[in-house]
């Protein structure tokens, strides 16, 4: 025979369970907050890393005697970069992916990598494109609109540089996303380095010196690719901080790459992030629109070098 519960005891023994299921409901709504601040906090703050690369290099080229540069990187070491990030889950993405997730239309994982090209040297289309669409991966490359001009006509650049129907192939792969190096202005000559500006040079004339440099060349690579380039790269990282706002403003780059802050403070005296990663928030318009960048060099330890871009 069992006891019978009093009313006192019954009473007591609901409030005991109304108490209870309150603290459980409470507790429950904390860790569901606390998960989504922690999540949100991932989802909406990234690390971008940003490494250049200029030529690739084989051993046949080797024993031909064909110049090894101090921006040359041999075929097997690109390969090795590749599968590193592969293998460390670190997401390479192109430039139009990280606009869009600026603008909150995508996430994106908390480390991620921007492979650039500089110049479109021939050698990218022959040895680095394929490894790319082997791997499944993306690239910036930066077209130099006279160098291409040059290749496409088949003049003295024709072996030196990709011509603009290389450039419509390797677009329409969706493996390369172009953007601009400038038409012209990747020189040293008359006392200017690449796109800065020169001390006796006003603001209106530096202005339309760039306009009349880069809008022929926007114009070209829709043309050819059929979209206007949304990213600029400075030849010879060398930055004017007067170019900033013709570049985005008057010719509509939304993204400016330049080198790391020690080559990017010997021009504009400032550095680039607190970062050697860049930066980023979802929805958010970033406050700095230059990309630091690193360049590997042949021989370097790839493993230490992404270690560095993504270290506090």
């Amino acid at each position: 025979m069992g006891l019978k519960m009093s009313k006192t005891d019954k009473k007591i023994r609901n409030e005991f369970s109304e108490k209870l299921w309150t603290l459980l409901v409470g507790l429950g709504l904390v860790i569901v907050l606390v998960s989504s601040v922690i999540f949100a906090v991932k989802d909406d703050e990234i690390k971008v890393g940003a490494i250049c690369y200029h030529k690739f290099y084989t051993q046949a080229e080797a024993e031909d005697g064909i110049e090894f540069s101090t921006y040359t990187i041999w075929v097997e070491e690109f390969e090795n970069h590749l599968k590193y990030l592969e293998e460390n889950d670190i997401r390479v993405i192109t430039v139009s992916e990280l606009l869009d997730y600026i603008d909150g239309k995508i996430s994106l994982p908390e480390k991620c990598m921007l492979l650039t090209l500089d110049d479109c040297d021939i050698s990218f289309y022959k040895y680095a494109y394929p490894l790319l669409r082997e791997y499944n991966m993306k690239i910036n490359a930066a077209i130099i609109g006279n160098r291409s001009d040059g290749a496409q006509e088949g003049n003295a650049y024709r072996e030196y540089y990709c011509s603009w129907d290389q450039i419509k192939e390797m677009a329409a792969s969706n493996v390369v996303e172009f953007g601009s190096h400038t038409y012209y202005l990747h020189d040293r000559e008359g006392g200017r380095t690449g796109t800065m500006q020169m001390s006796d040079e006003g603001t209106k004339t530096y202005r339309k010196v760039l306009i009349n440099d880069m809008e022929p060349l926007n114009q070209k690579i829709q043309s050819v690719v059929g979209y206007t380039p949304r990213f600029f790269v400075y030849p010879f990282y060398a930055v004017s901080m007067p170019s900033i706002p013709v570049l985005r403003d008057d010719l509509g780059y939304e993204l400016l790459f330049c080198g790391n802050s020690d080559s990017t403070f010997r021009y504009c005296g400032e550095s680039v992030h607190t970062t050697n990663y860049n930066p980023f928030k979802k929805g958010e318009e970033p406050a700095d629109i230059l990309v630091k960048r690193y360049t590997p060099r042949s021989g370097d330890d790839f493993a230490e070098l992404i270690k560095t871009i993504f270290e506090e």
